[in-house]
């Protein structure tokens, strides 16, 4: 079977079944050209559409909607390895994330005040939580945990910035008031995966079940630190060129999601979170989970969710 032809099909006749324009004619050429053939029946020909650009249509200021109210949006910032920043948070969101925070790391605030952009706030933790592994999600988990519970849900999330010390930003907007509880999946170096804070056993229990069935098999899985399951993985599934590997990879993932799903639980967002100081690619995203909202009428109602 050849390759296919090049040139583009147009829907109309091909060349060889076109009649040839008529002989020039000295007599008629100045009254014009005349008809010429019609074009077959089955594809009539297009009517041309006008375009006309005038310089007020091109220089014209455009008339935009009025912004939201200050609130409408709003994001959380994990600026380096110690701060977090909320962006048009309402000011009674403030304390309650405060207290989440001190809650979730053992170390505390060092500081918590308004930040030079307006409607801007900054905490700056003592020491430097995000080069712990768990700690630094379980931040995560508590602040989420707050801002559910006040209707504030998670719209997006993704690193917009470059810097080696960044990390993701949260963009958040209101929702319906709601208690989730939050756990996660990191993906660690190019070979481990940890479970962080399951709130069932059930959940560990599918988590490595669906890890051991990897084809070149597990190194090890056990309980890396209290609360946190890690399964080691045989070869470098994230971080090979093997086209086949990645896709059985993506299968194991595609598994832990449906077993979760069927538990209750719903994936929320993904965030960036590297534990160090990071070069593009070394460290894939954290996924962040939690149970599934339930409505006044008592029914399961998931939340979708934006990937960044």
């Amino acid at each position: 079977m050849g390759w296919p032809s090049s040139a583009r099909s147009t829907g109309g006749a091909s060349p060889a079944t076109l009649h040839p324009p008529p002989p020039y004619n000295e007599k008629t050429a100045h009254e014009g050209p005349g008809p010429g053939p019609a074009p077959p029946k089955s594809v009539p020909a297009p009517a041309p559409i006008p375009v006309r650009l005038s310089t007020d249509t091109l220089h014209r200021t455009p008339t935009l909607p009025s912004p939201p109210p200050p609130g409408s949006f709003a994001a959380l910032l994990l600026d380096n390895g110690q701060q977090i920043t909320a962006l048009r948070l309402p000011k009674r969101m403030i304390a309650p994330l405060s207290a989440a925070i001190s809650g979730a790391w053992p170390d505390g605030l060092l500081r918590c005040a308004a930040s030079p952009v307006q409607g801007g706030w900054e905490w700056e933790l003592n020491g430097w939580p995000f080069v712990q592994h768990v700690e630094s999600r379980r931040i995560i988990f508590a602040m989420l945990q707050v801002l559910y519970a006040a209707g504030w849900a998670v719209q997006c999330a993704n690193n917009i910035n470059k810097h080696h010390l960044a990390k993701g930003t949260i963009f958040l907007k209101p929702g319906d008031a709601c208690a989730k509880t939050f756990f996660g999946i990191s993906f660690f170096k190019e070979d481990r995966i940890r479970l962080i804070d399951a709130p069932s056993a059930d959940l560990r229990a599918a988590f490595v079940a669906i890890a051991k069935t990897w084809h070149k098999g597990v190194q090890e899985a056990k309980e890396k630190w209290p609360g946190c399951v890690q399964v080691k993985l045989k070869g470098t599934p994230f971080y090979t060129n093997d086209r086949t590997e990645q896709d059985l990879i993506r299968i194991i993932l595609l598994d832990i999601l449906s077993a979760f799903d069927a538990l209750g639980y719903e994936l929320v967002t993904c965030i960036e979170m590297a534990d160090f100081v990071r070069h593009e690619g070394t460290q894939p995203e954290t996924w962040f989970f939690a149970n599934k909202t339930r409505s006044r009428e008592g029914s399961v109602r998931s939340s979708v969710y934006h990937g960044s």
